[in-house]
């Protein structure tokens, strides 16, 4: 199970590199908008877009896994249509700047390319310190994406420092490609949490139904859905009709906690129904053991 510690110390972790990338990516933002630099335009949108979300990300595991009856749905929901609202923004001005590198190409000067390195310096960092948090999956999600990151800033900071400025409009098409890739994931993942749709592929459904039925129950349904960047589960356990109440709360906390237990599990419900299937088994089961 996910410690408590484990997610605090992550949630940190967010919320410091969120903080530490804004200063940098507002410089950039400068230097691009006023100077027209292209290059520190694109990523300093790029970056902007990182820390907002990190900072998102550090309230989300900070309050995702507080157990209790009033779950903060406006929070998740609020999460959905912010991503999705600056997802489009975002993509729209890294790819006005990439529209407008087309016009030619454009020199820098060559002291700029230690911002570009400074920031491949900050997101190699930020990969680093997420090893250490890899079993969660926001975390692992986010360090990949640390990782391409660095590879463009490094690539972007080496064409203004040996001064082939005509590659700038290959690499503002990569990091819009990225951004497009980064903004499209997250907006559908921001829009199944919205529409509350039921999500498959992710192997979260089979790996509970395994631990259900390995503790000798019989789950009818197992229902996964978004709730924000992490899961929401729903689990229909069928019981014999005859069951008391006593164990059958015993077997939903058992189950609960199973569920809770895996990780992006923010909710987890479970419900136990009566089966008359059960019932003729267990008769079956009875009738056989008295003629032995």
């Amino acid at each position: 199970m996910i410690s408590r510690s484990l997610l605090r110390h992550a949630s940190r972790l967010f919320l410091v590199t969120g903080l530490a990338g804004l200063p940098l990516a507002v410089y950039e933002l400068y230097l691009g908008l006023g100077r027209g630099y292209y290059l520190l335009q694109a990523d300093g949108y790029h970056a902007l877009f990182d820390s907002l979300l990190a900072v998102l990300y550090a309230v989300l595991l900070k309050v995702a896994y507080r157990r209790s009856r009033s779950f903060p749905w406006g929070l998740y929901n609020a999460e959905g249509i912010v991503t999705i609202l600056v997802s489009i923004f975002v993509v729209y001005l890294v790819a006005s700047a990439f529209a407008d590198s087309l016009a030619g190409p454009q020199v820098m000067p060559s002291w700029t390319s230690w911002i570009l390195w400074a920031s491949a310096a900050l997101s190699a960092s930020v990969a680093i310190a997420e090893v250490r948090y890899m079993r969660l999956l926001i975390v692992k999600s986010d360090l990949m994406h640390a990782s391409v990151d660095t590879a463009l800033d490094l690539v972007a900071g080496g064409v203004i420092s040996t001064a082939y400025f005509s590659l700038t409009p290959v690499v503002l098409g990569a990091m819009m490609l990225v951004v497009l890739y980064n903004a499209a994931e997250s907006s559908w993942t921001s829009l199944q949490s919205l529409l509350g749709a039921e999500v498959f592929g992710t192997g979260l459904r089979e790996a509970i139904g395994r631990g259900i039925a390995a503790m000798g129950l019989r789950p009818l349904r197992i229902y996964v859905a978004r709730a924000g960047s992490f899961y929401l589960v729903q689990a229909i356990i069928a019981l014999p009709p005859e069951t008391t109440l006593a164990r059958a709360y015993r077997i939903k906390k058992r189950v609960s906690r199973l569920i809770a237990s895996f990780d992006g599990v923010a909710i987890a419900d479970v419900r136990v129904v009566p089966s008359s299937e059960l019932r003729q088994q267990g008769a079956r089961a009875r009738r056989t053991a008295s003629y032995l």
